[in-house]
């Protein structure tokens, strides 16, 4: 067999782990190119390398190979697609099959339907080669065939896992509420574990120590100790896809397995001799007799401490007196030297990194399906969070909730907040540094009467919570990175709040200060803003360093653009509707994404298809990027600020889209028409409300300058084209005289976010169009 050596491969993954994915493929394929998209990580390489991610990756679903991809426009485009991949180089006749993947795209109304015809389109390939055809299981196929589908792409795969990844073979004993096995290993990494093993296999010392006190079947600590042993996790696995295809070379596959076995091997030699330990328990004797059986079948029984027992009866002492003991032994067997015994000892001294991991019962069964608890999660909640406080300071805790509102309960200051997805089913990891300044209090809005909260401070949490609610349908769909949480909804706290959720699961708060009126004293002003980031502080459960407080005046003269004194360098990327866009939230008055233009961007989107697309004061280019996606023909995106449009540049990169059909030009968006000789079936025309440039002879105010503006636009539109024009100026009336020769749509209220309600007045948005 020959090695294919420039293969495209993809593996999905759970939501906001997909950059985690990227360092792991990294580490494990040096030189595969990993890249992250929404919902996963392409990367290349050879057959050695899809089999090696197959076998040592925790953060993968699945690792696909890609064999064809174009663009298909309906169902007969699909069928002569899938029937021109040369399906007999891959399985035989006598394999089953079964087609499975995603699709969204307009010509398919019954989302099973593009399975169907690619199924089909296999099948009539073999039969017309061998007169025969492949049967098909859905339940055991020998072979998983995946089809990717949008309005874009068509990308047709072999499956090489065959069962998901995250079935590592070790659990088959289960309990309520489980965790899927690649979410809690991502989970782990974020927790700081992974980190902290790689600092010890470095550095020497002791070894880190994990604490999971409701383990239920046992899924955090067997993961976590799989890491710490360096075992690949696909090794207790008997069943992968790639076993029935053509190109998999067992010789290849057994030197993998024999070199993984090493590693493990040794591995387990060193935590074992380190006095490594990992310590869990549970009050329910079900689910600890489950996680023992399982840690057992995973190979990692020797590598942790379980028991049956409420964490309320847990005591610091016995917790690090078994990491003691067990170091104790370790030092006790180590017959090297004095100056190793010597060494160990200083290590001893020192103690470990202490960790808890732990998924509580909270009330919902993880992976959907309601389910009865016997425990009041609420309750539940505050006695872990007493019990944190008093027991284990030093300790970084990382606990899982269904909500933030449900963390909240725990009555202590996470560090961050983390979004993850278990299935289909959102979740959300606290991660608490334990320490004498981390005190247990009452949640806001459970505390006493009597209590020293201020009317303030309760009526922001209060109107947090009523907005939030509000928002859920939208912040369930998983596709929403930016939100508007609060737009002075209360008149003595003039600000607004977005909030960004970056791939990796981590918040950004980004609190914009109104100016206040004159006659507020300076004091005043300032302890109401103060009260303002705090009450959001312990709302969402958020760091100080996660909260980025700016102050937007109205703008005047040169101040429309300013970077504030703060460092720009921090970035993160957050998801909208499957585009990815990067998001600076210091350092400039704006984070690179307005929350507002959400649906704009989606009505661009939705119109673009083999549209040549124009986007003036383009900033960023995000609509650039959502009529790209959106089938465009050609984009050209036109600012005046080269940094606006580098940035817009890496939007382009990280949708995964080409120079070649996407144009940037640095130009006065006025005079770029005034000069421009092309014609565009689309334009967009989003100005500021005002803006001063050293290329033009006066400033450009949109009220007075907005007629002349689009009568440009007008001139470049071909046949049939559309001007969408929006703006944000409270008191805009549209030019009358632009009735004459165009139809004029106002669609506003229809492409209002519904997070934005507030800020309906100044959000304005038209559809333009040459009257016949």
């Amino acid at each position: 067999m020959t090695d294919r050596s420039n293969s495209t491969y993809f593996s999905p993954c759970p939501r906001y782990v997909e950059e985690l994915l990227v360092s792991e493929i990294r580490a494990i394929a040096p030189g595969s190119e990993p890249r992250a998209t929404t919902g996963g990580v392409s990367f290349v390489g050879s057959t050695e390398t899809g089999l090696r991610v197959c076998l040592w990756s925790r953060l993968a679903d699945r690792v696909l190979l890609e064999l064809e991809r174009d663009t298909v426009s309906g169902k007969d485009d699909l069928y002569a697609f899938a029937r021109h991949v040369p399906w007999e180089r891959h399985f035989s006749v006598n394999d089953t099959i079964a087609v499975f993947g995603h699709s969204a795209h307009s010509a398919f109304r019954h989302s099973s339907l593009p399975f169907l015809v690619v199924k089909d389109a296999v099948c009539d390939r073999f039969r017309a080669r061998t007169n025969r055809r492949p049967s098909v299981d859905v339940h055991a196929p020998d072979i998983r065939i995946s089809l990717y589908l949008t309005e874009r792409t068509a990308i047709a795969s072999l499956d090489l896992s065959g069962e998901g990844l995250h079935r590592r073979g070790y659990r088959t004993e289960s309990v309520a509420a489980p965790l899927r096995e690649n979410t809690a290993a991502a989970i782990l990494v974020r927790s700081g574990w992974q980190a902290a093993l790689r600092r010890w296999r470095v550095n020497g010392g002791p070894p880190p120590l994990l604490v999971d006190p409701m383990c239920g079947s046992g899924t955090f600590p067997i993961e976590a100790a799989l890491t710490a042993i360096d075992s690949a996790p696909g090794l207790n696995r008997t069943n992968f896809g790639f076993r029935r295809w053509i190109g998999y070379d067992p010789h290849m596959w057994e030197a993998l397995i024999e070199e993984a076995h090493d590693c493990r091997s040794n591995g387990l030699d060193r935590w074992v001799k380190a006095g490594g330990r990992i310590w869990a328990s549970d009050r329910d004797s079900n689910a600890a007799a489950a996680a023992r059986a399982n840690a057992e079948r995973a190979g990692v029984s020797a590598c942790i401490e379980f028991a049956q027992r409420d964490f309320a009866a847990l005591k610091r002492g016995a917790l690090l007196g078994s990491w003691k003991t067990a170091v104790d032994r370790a030092s006790g067997d180590d017959r090297r030297s004095s100056d190793a015994a010597g060494a160990l000892a200083r290590a001893q001294a020192r103690g470990p990194e202490l960790f808890l991991v732990t998924n509580p019962p909270y009330g919902i069964r993880l992976g959907g399906s309601s389910g009865a608890s016997t425990d009041d999660p609420v309750e539940t909640y505050r006695s872990f969070g007493r019990w944190l406080a008093r027991t284990l300071g030093g300790f970084t805790a990382t606990v899982l909730a269904a909500s933030r509102e449900q963390l909240r309960h725990l009555g202590l200051q996470a560090q961050r907040v983390l979004t993850f997805y278990n299935g289909g089913t959102e979740i959300v990891a606290g991660v608490l540094q334990l320490s004498e300044a981390n005190r247990y209090r009452e949640p806001a809005g459970e505390r006493p009467e009597a209590g020293p909260v201020t009317d303030g401070p309760k009526a922001i949490h209060n109107r947090l919570k009523k907005n939030r609610k509000k928002l859920r349908p939208l912040l369930r769909s998983g596709e929403v990175g930016c939100y508007r949480l609060y737009d002075a909804d209360i008149p003595q706290y003039a600000a607004a709040i977005d909030v960004y959720t970056a791939e990796s699961g981590a918040t950004v708060v980004v609190l914009q200060e109104y100016a206040p009126p004159k006659e507020i004293p300076q004091e005043v002003a300032l302890r109401r803003l103060e009260e303002l980031r705090l009450a959001v502080r312990d709302y969402l459960e958020v760091s100080d360093e996660q909260i980025v407080v700016k102050k937007r005046r109205r703008q005047r003269g040169s101040g429309q653009y300013g970077a504030e004194p703060r460092s720009a360098n921090r970035s993160i990327v957050v998801n909208e509707n499957g585009m990815r866009f990067e998001v600076r939230p210091e350092g400039y008055i704006d984070t690179g994404l307005f929350c507002e233009k959400r649906e704009l961007r989606a009505l661009i989107r939705s119109r673009a298809a083999k549209r040549r697309f124009l986007n003036l004061f383009s900033y960023t280019c995000t609509a650039s990027v959502a009529a790209a996606l959106g089938g465009a023909s050609m984009t050209v995106s036109v600012d005046t600020s080269r940094t606006y449009l580098d940035w817009g540049m890496r939007n382009y990169r990280l949708n995964e889209l080409s120079d070649r059909h996407n144009r940037i030009v640095n130009a006065d968006s006025m005079q770029y028409l005034e000069q421009s000789t092309e014609q565009f079936d689309l334009i967009l025309v989003d100005p500021p409300t005002f803006s001063n440039s050293k290329s033009r002879d006066r400033d450009f105010e949109i009220q007075r300058d907005h007629g002349r503006l689009i009568s440009l636009a007008a001139a470049r539109l071909a046949p049939g084209g559309t001007i969408v024009f929006a703006n944000n100026f409270r008191r805009f009336r549209i030019d009358a005289e632009l009735t004459e020769s165009l139809e004029v749509e106002d669609v506003s209220d229809a492409l209002l976010p519904v997070d934005f309600t507030r800020a309906s007045k100044s959000h304005h948005v038209f559809v333009l169009r040459r009257r016949s």
